[in-house]
This record gives structure tokens, C-alpha cells and sequence, in this order.
């Protein structure tokens, strides 16, 4: 589907899908102890290429649209739901934004989720067919392992954008 929207060759797909590790992982969120946050678990943008959650019906996951605001999450038994990562984000050029979410403990129940996480064996990098004078390119190929070793480093957390200061084409020292 988001090779077709965007137009680049299905045999890339193909090959993505061939090159791609997958790990699902189940969470438990407990209560929060007295004089503890209700924080379950920190902002953040996903590593992945796409990740696939699915909740209890227990509150807590919210996301964060552009103008800054954070809004809850619904959860049912039967929703799934998908999330674009930081390696969507190189792959298509900052057409595909990764979403910012966030895990909040407001209720007095347990919170359970399970993901599914996508990560490239190879070399993550722009689709060349998304490249173009209006997009120029952004990133430089990177290895999506690397990257995970980076992402809990000192200079990544104060980073403002994790995978551009991992990988990204900074064009302002031209002339």
C-alpha cells in the first residue's frame, strides 16, 4: 500500500519484506507506587520501521499531534493499531513522520499492550524514486542495528531529532 501511494518499484518491497527482522514484545505497565509519576513510559518515536501495537482495555497510550497537544488513545479488544517509525521516516524522505506517543498510568488497573517491531537486516536509505529537486535527500544510508546502539546514548538523548543527528544530511555548511 505505501509503495504503491508513493509510487516506487513493488520489487523494492519485495525486498524489504525478504531483508526485515521482526520481535514481538508484551508490556506490563503496573500502578504507579505513592509519590511516584504516572508515567509509564517516556515521548518517544518508535526505532522501526513500522511498529504494530495492540492493547488491553486499560487508558494510557496517547500520541502527539503537530500542534503539540496530547491526546488519549481508546483502546479496544479489536483495534490495532500502526505506528510509523524513525526508519519509515529515512525510507521515504520525511514523507512518512513517525509518530511521538507517550504511556500514561491513569487508571487503577494494570495496563497490558503487545508490539510487533520492524527492523531492517541491511542498510536503511531512501527510496531513490523519493528523491527529487523539491526533496532533496535527507539521509545517509545507515545500519538499523547501529542505530538502536545509538538511540540510548548520552549524545542522542539531547538530541532533538534522534535518527537526524544519527543520520542525517545536513546541507546548511554549503555554499
Amino acid at each position: 500500500m505505501v509503495f504503491d501511494g508513493y509510487g516506487v518499484d513493488k520489487r523494492h518491497c519485495e525486498s524489504l519484506l525478504e531483508l526485515t527482522n521482526y520481535m514481538l514484545r508484551s508490556f506490563k505497565y503496573r500502578l504507579p507506587h505513592m509519590n511516584e509519576s504516572n508515567l509509564g513510559l517516556f515521548p518517544h518515536t518508535d526505532t522501526t520501521y513500522f511498529s504494530i501495537l495492540h492493547q488491553n482495555n486499560v487508558t494510557g497510550l496517547q500520541i502527539k499531534l503537530k500542534n503539540g497537544e496530547w491526546v488519549d488513545v481508546y483502546p479496544s479488544h479489536s483495534m490495532f493499531l500502526i505506528l510509523a517509525g524513525d526508519a519509515f521516516k529515512v525510507w521515504s524522505n520525511d514523507r512518512i513522520r513517525p509518530c511521538e506517543h507517550r504511556v500514561i498510568i491513569r487508571e487503577k488497573k494494570e495496563r497490558y499492550s503487545m508490539g510487533l517491531f520492524s527492523f531492517g537486516r541491511n542498510m536503511v536509505q531512501t527510496q531513490e524514486e523519493l528523491i527529487d529537486e523539491e526533496h532533496p535527500k535527507r539521509y545517509k544510508p545507515f545500519d538499523h542495528y547501529g542505530y538502536l546502539r545509538f538511540y540510548r546514548t548520552e549524545k542522542a538523548l539531547k538530541s532533538k531529532c534522534r535518527i537526524k543527528e544519527y543520520c542525517g544530511i545536513d546541507y546548511s555548511d554549503e555554499n
